[in-house]
C-alpha cells in the first residue's frame, strides 16, 4: 500500500510539473517574451509560415511529426520554448508535447497567429506572394455579395480546421434552403487576411450575419443546422 501511494505521489508531482512548464499567454504577454527570445517555433506548415510569420520564428511543423520530434530534440530544454501556429490548437498540442519531453518553460500563443495579426502585432511578411498561392479574392467577392443580396451569412474558415470541415455540410444544405433569400458566402481566412483583419476575425469557424450591407450578428466556432436557422431565419 506504501508502495502504491509513493507511486500515485510521483505521478502527481510529475502530472502536476508538466501543468506548470506550459503555460497560454494572450497576445501581449506573448510578445513580452519576445525580446531576447532564441527559441520561437511557428508550428504551422511551411506554405502558411510562407505567407507571414512572428519575428525570428523558425518553422517546425507540427502534422510531421517524426520531423518535428527530430528536430524539437536539438533545442536547449533549459530555455523557454515560445510556440504558435494558426489559431492555437497545433501549438497547445506541441506545447504539451514539449513539456512532456522535460522542456522546463514552454508558452503557447493563446488564439495564434490569427489574434496576432489582428491585435496589428509585428510580423515578417513575404516579399513576394508564394506563386503557388492565389490571390485573394474575398474583399471583392464580399463586396460585390453584400451589395446584390439583402442578406449574407459570411463563413471564415480554413482549409484544416477540424469544426469548420464539420460546419461545411451544414452550411451547403442550408445554402440550397436559402435559395434566393439568403446568400452564403465562405472566405478561406489564410488566403484573405485582409478580409479577417477588417472584421477582427481572431477565431475560427466564424460566421457574420449581414443585413443591408451591415453586419448583424457575429457566430463563432460551430453551429448545428438549427442555431443557424434560428440566428439566419429570424431577421428574414
Amino acid at each position: 500500500m506504501k508502495n502504491f501511494r509513493f507511486l500515485v505521489s510521483v505521478l502527481a508531482s510529475l502530472l502536476s510539473l508538466s501543468a506548470l512548464a506550459q503555460t497560454n499567454l494572450d497576445v501581449n504577454a506573448f510578445e513580452s517574451k519576445l525580446p531576447g527570445a532564441t527559441q520561437i517555433l511557428d508550428v504551422r506548415t511551411p506554405s502558411e509560415y510562407e505567407r507571414g510569420y512572428l519575428p525570428n520564428a523558425q518553422n517546425i511543423d507540427w502534422k510531421q511529426q517524426a520531423s518535428f520530434a527530430e528536430q524539437v530534440a536539438k533545442l536547449d530544454k533549459t530555455k523557454p520554448v515560445l510556440v504558435y501556429c494558426y489559431s492555437g490548437g497545433r501549438s497547445g498540442q506541441a506545447a504539451e508535447y514539449l513539456a512532456k519531453e522535460g522542456f522546463t518553460e514552454v508558452y503557447n500563443l493563446d488564439g495564434g497567429y490569427l489574434k496576432w495579426t489582428t491585435a496589428n502585432k509585428t510580423v515578417v511578411a513575404p516579399k513576394e506572394r508564394p506563386a503557388m498561392v492565389a490571390a485573394p479574392t474575398g474583399k471583392a467577392v464580399l463586396d460585390q455579395t453584400l451589395k446584390d443580396n439583402k442578406v449574407v451569412l459570411v463563413d471564415f474558415y480554413a482549409v484544416w480546421c477540424g469544426p469548420c470541415k464539420q460546419q461545411d455540410p451544414i452550411l451547403q444544405k442550408l445554402k440550397k434552403d436559402w435559395t434566393g433569400k439568403v446568400a452564403v458566402l465562405k472566405i478561406d481566412a489564410d488566403r484573405d487576411p485582409d478580409v479577417v483583419k477588417q472584421f477582427r476575425v481572431d477565431a475560427i469557424p466564424t460566421l457574420i450575419l449581414f443585413k443591408d450591407g451591415k453586419p448583424v450578428n457575429r457566430l463563432v466556432g460551430f453551429r448545428d443546422e438549427a442555431q443557424l436557422r434560428k440566428e439566419v431565419e429570424g431577421i428574414l
